[in-house]
């Protein structure tokens, strides 16, 4: 076989052979400009998914730029303290802006396709933007009853703290999708936009002008401290800006910057003599009054350039992939034009060290745009235009996955909550239930995931269709045992990926809910004798009348007065008086039926409602055994007391049906009948 080869190539003629050689270079060649078509293809689908990614991820960067802008300095919260500061009507109008302007600047986020954390981080975000509206118009309607801006501030507080920490989670979201690094203030790698972003932050919603303003509101030294810390981190950050090298533009603003911060400081020493002086908020607003314009101007020419950085690191990336369509077509000529050996090689070289990566490549930025980061990126260690593409997106990959991390933190921080948290599907399937709500309804993990929020709640279908986002619902939930006991409970609703969910946190009110039922028995009840006071009374016979009314019943109102109670109490003092008080209501009650109403009406008045009589006369039962009960000699102590008692008694509806009326009229009867003997 191989002798018959070697025979074969020996005789073959030189045109023969040459045109083997022809059409092998030739298919050669045809086989490299198609591979080189394709492989344009693949790079422009690339450039064209790249160019998109881009251009929606640069449009997140000028929303959250602009969110920032609408709450923080000069935004929102800027011009709500100052409505609380200076009350004027036109201001809630601008609040109102700026408050629309953060809704406005959420819906847009919303639109672009958030990720997770971004969607709970602007859910956090919006329910501050709400709480504050509402704050906004409690704030209004406390003033117009002339309360004065201290006490209006106390009452409409705002917790900033989700809505904080979601502007930042924000922030390095942004970061991590489109592959920057956040470097430290320190650090040589800090960019313009770094800078700009950590001084608006400084200087906006929870740093300096927050402070400042709560600060001159509730007169507390703490926020004048941190304000001033945030004015010291301001300067440092305009002093990295500097040495980054400036436009004109840029040193304008920065000295506008520095000159409106320098005024502050020099208000700070007058706020802390006025403090020493009780001053009111008002009052000292108008001493160290700032006008921010020239201020607020400069941030917005420094916030122009976070977008520019995001644009310039995706058009390197994209100036990347057009350098390589432009050398895939110069090669693809070349070797049309030099159809020789080289042309084996080139193809092998071609297929085996730049197609087959930049297909990789392209297959590994379709699956990061896609959302699933969990891939190995391969070319990572090669010193050109791919090796550059490819360590990019090793970064993206390796930011992704320490936002996988993050979660997981979450995670850690939801099952060391305080507070029971669940999560739900749009069917009430429980999904997630954290230690805290294992404790609170007593069941195990395993027994509980998968089963209906029904069986904790049975009212919990309610709650879910019609609540409001964040508002705190009151509901009755079962424990494993079977033990009824309320609680207080929010529901949120949220979307991961084209499912909707819901996430209930829950507060057990068992110890709040008895304090409450104590302090309404107080204030029905007589604190010295125990029985029903005169707000119990008063509604105790109103429902006789009612219930009488219904039933075709009478119903009997006795009243009682202590005579010689005085001088009791002149002689043997009031804790004998006191005692004697008691000693009587227990007889009254004791003599009564479970179903009248015995009351003090004040000092040694007592009253008795006899309810469900058939006829006038069947109140003479039990008003003997009371006269019986009553006229038992009263000893305290070693002391045998002298007292008499004054009783009347009007029928209702024999004697009137005006409750009014009853009691004047069983007033009447009491003083005909003064002085019964209580110890004859």
């Amino acid at each position: 076989m191989s002798n018959h080869r070697i025979s074969l190539f020996k005789h073959m003629k030189l045109s023969t052979m040459g045109l083997f050689f022809t059409c092998g270079f030739a298919l050669s060649a045809l086989v490299f400009i198609a591979s080189s078509i394709i492989i344009n293809s693949n790079v422009t689908l690339a450039s064209s998914v790249w160019t998109e990614y881009k251009a929606n991820k640069s449009e997140k960067i000028r929303i959250d730029s602009a969110l920032r802008s609408s709450l923080g300095y000069g935004g929102a919260i800027h011009e709500f303290k100052n409505y609380l500061l200076r009350p004027e009507p036109w201001r809630i109008e601008r609040v109102q802006a700026k408050l629309g302007a953060v809704n406005a600047a959420i819906t847009q986020f919303n639109t672009l396709g958030p990720s997770n954390a971004q969607a709970i981080a602007l859910n956090d975000i919006k329910n501050m933007v709400d709480a504050y509206s509402t704050a906004l118009i409690q704030a209004e309607l406390l003033f117009s009853q002339g309360l004065q801006p201290s006490d209006v501030d106390k009452q409409v507080i705002i917790d900033d703290s989700l809505a904080m920490r979601g502007l930042q989670i924000l922030n390095q979201e942004l970061q991590r999708e489109l592959h920057i690094n956040s470097a430290n203030d320190d650090s040589p790698n800090i960019t313009k936009a770094d800078l700009a972003v950590k001084l608006r932050s400084a200087l906006g919603y929870g740093g300096f002008i927050h402070n400042f303003k709560n600060a001159v509101l509730r007169g507390d030294e703490k926020y004048l401290t941190e304000a001033v810390s945030c004015l010291v981190k301001a300067d440092e950050l305009i002093t990295l800006y500097r040495n980054k090298g400036l436009t004109s533009a840029e040193f304008i603003s920065l000295e506008d910057i520095t000159r409106t911060l320098n005024n502050y400081k020099q208000e700070i020493d007058t706020i802390r003599q006025l403090f020493s002086q009780n001053a009111s908020p008002q009052f000292i607003d108008q001493q160290v009054k700032i006008n921010d314009t020239s201020a607020l101007r400069g941030l917005a020419v420094l916030d122009r350039e976070i977008v520019i950085q995001i644009e310039q690191s995706a058009d390197n990336v994209s100036a990347t992939l057009d350098f390589v369509t432009q050398l895939i077509s110069w090669l693809s000529w070349f070797t049309v034009i030099f159809t020789t050996v080289f042309i084996i090689a080139a193809i092998l070289l071609m297929r085996n060290r730049l197609m087959n990566p930049i297909k990789e490549l392209i297959n590994a930025m379709k699956t990061l745009a896609e959302g699933n980061f969990n891939i190995k990126i391969v070319a990572t260690d090669r010193d050109n235009e791919i090796g550059e593409m490819a360590r990019a997106l090793e970064i993206f990959s390796a930011n992704a996955l320490k936002h996988r991390d993050s979660e997981a933190q979450v995670q850690a921080v939801i099952n060391t909550a305080v507070h029971a948290i669940v999560t739900t599907n749009d069917r009430g399937v429980i999904m997630a239930f954290n230690p805290a709500a294992l404790a609170i309804f007593d069941y195990e993990l395993d027994d509980i995931l998968g089963r209906n929020i029904k069986l904790l709640m049975p009212q919990a279908s309610k709650a879910f269709t019609d609540s409001v986002q964040g508002k705190v619902y009151e509901e009755d939930a079962l424990r494993a045992n079977g033990v009824h006991f309320p609680i207080e409970l929010s529901v949120n609703e949220m979307t991961v990926g084209n499912k909707r969910m819901y996430t209930t946190v829950i507060h057990d009110i068992t110890t709040r809910k008895a304090a409450e039922a104590e302090i309404r028995k107080l204030a029905m009840t007589d604190p010295l004798t125990g029985v029903a006071n005169r707000n119990q009374f008063e509604l105790r016979i109103e429902e006789a009348i009612q219930v009488a009314e219904s039933e075709n019943k009478s119903v009997g109102l006795l009243l009682l007065d202590l005579n010689k109670f005085k001088p009791v109490n002149d002689t043997y003092g009031h804790h004998v008086g006191d005692q004697l008080l008691k000693d009587v209501s227990a007889r009254m009650v004791e003599a009564s039926r479970q179903t009248d109403t015995v009351a003090r009406l004040g000092g040694d008045e007592f009253a008795i409602i006899f309810n469900h009589l058939d006829t006038p006369e069947c109140i003479k039962v039990p008003f003997d055994r009371l006269v019986s009960e009553l006229s038992r000699p009263y000893v305290v102590g070693d002391m045998v007391l002298d007292v008499t008692a004054s009783m009347g008694v009007s029928m209702y509806p024999q004697d009137d049906t005006n409750i009014d009326e009853l009691l004047r009229k069983a007033d009447l009867a009491m003083y005909k009948n003064k002085n019964i003997d209580l110890v004859s």
